[in-house]
């Protein structure tokens, strides 16, 4: 059962990368803010509801959930910067890796979890899977290579502080879903910081620059009304597999989840790729996603 909500959660999150792609490429470099901004609201609103409009308080969840929230929100904006240069592929690399590899080391190393050799396996079978996803064509300069390396150990630490919460029985903590508003919180204050920032930017530039057109706010009233359907619709997904993810850390190892969370991602994505936007993966990007479900199956034991 443990594993049907894990591949439930799976699905759900490869269907909001299919949803954050189209708003990137809708609202261009403008958006990564706005786009944190409106999905905290909407988190909020949407797991309010889910947790019955109930409430909890502990201090250590909210410290636990405003770090992860935090790198949450800074692997967000350094994300859209990287697809913003057109290095699609190997933001996925280092996010994907850095997701799985960092929580499996440190469930290996800190939790005594059992190093099984066919979980080495997976976990090997995945990382080369992941790398075999990567243009040649894509260039990374010193300032590319360290966006990437920020994005692999922020989402790597976003998955190490979820498992911290969630098997934690010194401190008293809130249960999964008040767990999770706590993060859209955080994020909530963080992107209207950063929104705040960049409006005054902005102002002071509109006397001589004209705001480009892809901008959310030059867009057309059906245009705008697209992108706020796209972060309603993906508020509800992210918030639904954000709690599957919580529920599962709960039982089980480290080692055994994030690398089917990230296995799995890859060949959903790349398959909701095909049927959403029509790309075709080259021969080679094929092997890589057999190899991913081959190696997320090596966890199945």
């Amino acid at each position: 059962m443990d594993y049907l909500l894990v591949f439930l959660s799976v699905i759900l999150l490869s269907l909001g990368f299919v949803l954050q792609k189209f708003y990137q490429k809708k609202a261009g470099p403008w958006g990564a803010a706005s786009f944190s901004l409106y999905t905290a609201i909407c988190s909020i609103l949407s797991l309010t509801i889910i947790n019955g409009v109930q409430f909890e308080f502990s201090w250590y969840s909210l410290i636990n959930a405003a770090l992860r929230s935090l790198c949450v929100f800074l692997y967000t904006l350094v994300g859209f910067h990287i697809m913003n240069r057109g290095c699609m592929a190997l933001y996925m690399l280092f996010l994907m890796s850095g997701g799985m590899l960092l929580p499996v080391l440190w469930g290996w190393i800190f939790l005594d979890e059992p190093v099984a050799p066919m979980r080495v396996l997976g976990v090997l079978t995945i990382v080369f899977a992941m790398i075999l996803t990567r243009d040649k064509e894509e260039k990374a300069d010193t300032i590319m290579i360290t966006c990437l390396l920020a994005v692999f150990f922020l989402n790597g630490m976003t998955s190490v502080f979820a498992k911290l919460h969630q098997i934690n029985e010194v401190y008293e903590t809130v249960s999964t879903t008040p767990y999770a508003i706590y993060s859209s919180l955080t994020s909530l204050l963080l992107s209207s910081i950063t929104k705040a920032i960049r409006s005054k930017k902005q102002e002071k530039a509109d006397t001589t620059v004209k705001h480009p057109k892809n901008m959310p706010g030059a867009e057309s009233l059906k245009s705008s009304l697209l992108l706020i359907g796209i972060v309603i619709i993906y508020s509800v997904l992210a918030s639904i597999s954000n709690i599957l993810q919580l529920e599962g850390a709960k039982t089980l190892d480290a080692s055994v989840l994030y690398p089917i969370i990230t296995g799995g991602t890859v060949v959903f994505t790349g398959i909701m790729a095909l049927i959403f936007y029509g790309e075709k993966p080259s021969k080679r990007e094929w092997i890589s996603i057999g190899l991913c479900l081959a190696g997320t199956f090596m966890f199945l034991e």
